[in-house]
């Protein structure tokens, strides 16, 4: 094909034929140009393609991202309602003194402890840090879903963050009243916590041997008149606190429809 081409050049220029040599030069360019666009647009082609074949990965990748949250965050409910029933029962126990034996008595102290107990939430954001350029999320989906994914991952977490009022205050008096010695046969008999941290707690007997230990700290717990006001305000931070799960569980589970 170019020796055609350069045949029919040279002899357009041999025969003086200029006006011809003219319109075919000027034609080549334009066969050029033609060529090179065409080929661009293959390449913009291409590129657009693995634009939109990363998008869905990431799309995927947000999905189960987003479905390890929501079974972080059912965990975490499940557990932080067990600690408000524990902290409604502890402030039972101060309003109507009703332990008269050492082990009912540890009991208070083992719901007193669970209430101190933090589990905090930390959503999967790898693949949502890596789409964070203007190029990619406008692969990524529709304004509605990345104003979902801005809300689900910037806007919640900060709520959750607020959260702390009562906490510290309370698990400083509850774990310095306590003695070390029966916070770790609390942390080994009432407590348990798995490989993927989940954790749970587990019905336990007062230490043998402790009684007057036990007694002793029950009435220093109880005695306290600043305790009651820690532990209703541990209470109702706990309480916001799944009410916040609650609403991040609805969001994850509307944007899981969304993308």
């Amino acid at each position: 094909m170019l020796r055609f081409f350069r045949q029919l050049r040279q002899s357009l220029l041999t025969k003086n034929r200029f006006s011809k040599y003219l319109l075919y030069v000027i034609g080549e360019i334009l066969l050029v140009v033609a060529g090179i666009l065409i080929a661009l647009q293959v390449d913009n082609w291409n590129e657009d393609r693995k634009k939109h074949e990363q998008a869905a990965e990431f799309r995927a990748q947000l999905r189960e991202g987003i479905m390890t949250d929501i079974e972080n965050i059912q965990n975490r409910m499940e557990f932080f309602e067990m600690a408000i029933a524990y902290g409604y029962q502890a402030e039972e126990e101060l309003s109507v003194a009703r332990a008269q034996d050492t082990e009912s008595r540890w009991q208070f102290l083992v719901q007193t402890f669970h209430v101190s107990q933090i589990w905090n939430f930390n959503q999967v954001t790898a693949t949502y840090n890596e789409v964070q350029n203007p190029e990619m999320m406008g692969y990524l989906g529709s304004p509605e879903l990345l104003n979902a994914l801005q809300r689900y991952y910037n806007e919640w977490p900060l709520q959750l963050s607020v959260l702390t009022g009562g906490t510290q205050a309370y698990r400083d008096f509850v774990r310095s009243v306590i003695p070390m010695a029966m916070q770790q046969y609390m942390w080994n008999t009432c407590y348990d916590i798995d490989v993927l941290d989940v954790q749970s707690f587990l019905p336990c007997a007062a230490p043998s041997g402790q009684g007057e230990t036990v007694d002793a700290v029950y009435s220093e717990i109880t005695g306290d008149p600043s305790f009651s006001r820690l532990l209703t305000r541990r209470i109702s931070t706990l309480y916001a606190r799944n009410i916040v799960y609650k609403n991040i569980l609805l969001e994850a589970e509307a944007l899981l429809e969304i993308l």
